[in-house]
């Protein structure tokens, strides 16, 4: 898309907050007015959909989930309860109409919930409720609906699901229903011995359950399967379009020394924040805090632009 028909945003009072009272509030959506350089030519951005389970939204996800609304899109994120501090800005829906709670799983070393957000953003694409996005992911451009298989190169072997569209009907999808619903999986790209490990487990009565197997078994591993085995791994974007900074420079975006805008290219949607590996790593202790923002840093930028204090 041309530069001049990209989606831009105004706010009337220049951020998503504004004062009521002598206190600071968020901004509605409705408050934020939208323009088009060129309304013939631009195309919608995508819904988009996030979950977040937790007691509180933390501030590098509300400054994520808030670029989105300042890219021009909805955002609808799942929840169970009313988590604290979400953005009127963010329609909040009941998690429950997708999974019952009592479906959440949770890696068995770490604790986290990606095995259960990945099975959940591929039935929210099965109900054909629109895109996906990570809470950390950061917008940067609209997410446009340019093909019905979205998704990028998150490194030189694996395809991210961090952010991602694929649209009800297709092939990819209804693969990636089927495999990540499994409990007790053998995954087909695991190595041969851990195959032959997973399936002797299984012959024994003793089967490996999902939760214990290796980090990401139904995320990016299993796209970058998918992908291959129906030969559209030609399809996933370039890294550069929603990977720029890789894990391994996770702690650039904070940095005023980080040269950002080399990794940035014209047609980059948005940077993945690498929000685990931030909080110390996938062993790291719960609580630990994120680095700070430097002034001048990505991460301070784009917070300064929607008015978010870190």
């Amino acid at each position: 898309m041309h530069a001049q028909q990209t989606a831009c945003v105004a706010f009337a009072a220049g951020s998503f907050l504004r004062a009521e009272g002598g206190k600071t509030a968020w901004r509605s959506r409705d408050e934020i007015r939208y323009t088009h350089a060129n309304d013939d030519h631009v195309m919608q951005p995508l819904q988009l959909n996030a979950l977040w389970i937790g007691e509180r939204l933390a501030t590098l996800q509300q400054l994520c989930l808030l670029s989105a609304i300042q890219a021009g899109h909805r955002l609808r994120l799942f929840a169970y309860g009313r988590p604290h501090g979400v953005p009127d800005a963010i329609e909040l829906a009941d998690a429950r109409e997708i999974y019952p709670e009592s479906a959440i799983i949770r890696h068995h070393r770490t604790g986290s919930p990606s095995l259960f957000a990945d099975r959940f953003r591929y039935e929210i694409a099965r109900r054909g409720f629109g895109a996906w996005m990570d809470t950390d992911i950061l917008m940067l451009r609209p997410l446009e609906p340019e093909s019905p298989l979205i998704c990028g190169w998150e490194s030189s072997s694996l395809v991210g699901n961090s952010l991602l569209y694929l649209g009800p009907g297709s092939s990819v999808l209804k693969a990636m229903c089927e495999e990540s619903a499994k409990d007790y999986p053998n995954p087909q790209w695991y190595l041969p011995p851990l195959r032959a490990y997973l399936d002797l487990r299984r012959r024994l009565g003793r089967p490996v359950h999902i939760s214990r197997l290796p980090w990401g078994v139904v995320g990016p591993g299993l796209l970058t399967h998918v992908l291959r085995s129906q030969g559209k791994l030609n399809q996933a974007w370039p890294i550069h379009r929603i990977y720029p900074i890789s894990y391994k420079e996770k702690f650039g975006p904070f940095r005023r020394d980080y040269d950002h805008r080399a990794r940035i290219k014209s047609d980059t949607v948005c940077v993945h924040l690498w929000a685990q590996g931030l909080y110390g790593g996938l062993s790291a202790p719960t609580g630990r805090s994120l680095p700070i923002a430097e002034p001048g840093s990505l991460v301070a930028i784009k917070a300064r632009e929607i008015g978010l204090r870190l």
